[in-house]
């Protein structure tokens, strides 16, 4: 088995179970998802802390995009004013 695989999105279904050496109507055998587990590891991921809307809300600040319509939208305000 070749892991991990390259973009197995854009393969077919048949041809990612072959790859994976699974089976599409009955996936593995027990013992192969033990074995599996032992040399890749177990199958979770860890959570993370959630952040603040406000942290979420200030990180939006970080990227030149935003500077940039900051900056027009004072423009267009100042100009409009006069």
């Amino acid at each position: 088995m070749k892991y991990p695989l390259n973009q197995p999105f854009s393969l077919p279904v048949d041809d990612v179970a072959n790859l994976l050496q699974a089976n599409t109507i009955e996936g593995i055998t027990h013992h192969e998802a033990e074995k599996r587990s032992h040399t890749y590891g177990p199958n979770s991921y860890k959570t993370q802390k959630q952040k603040s809307p406000w942290l979420i809300l200030l990180f939006q600040f970080k990227s030149p995009i935003v500077y940039l319509l900051i900056v027009g939208a004072a423009v267009s305000l100042y100009f409009k004013t006069f």
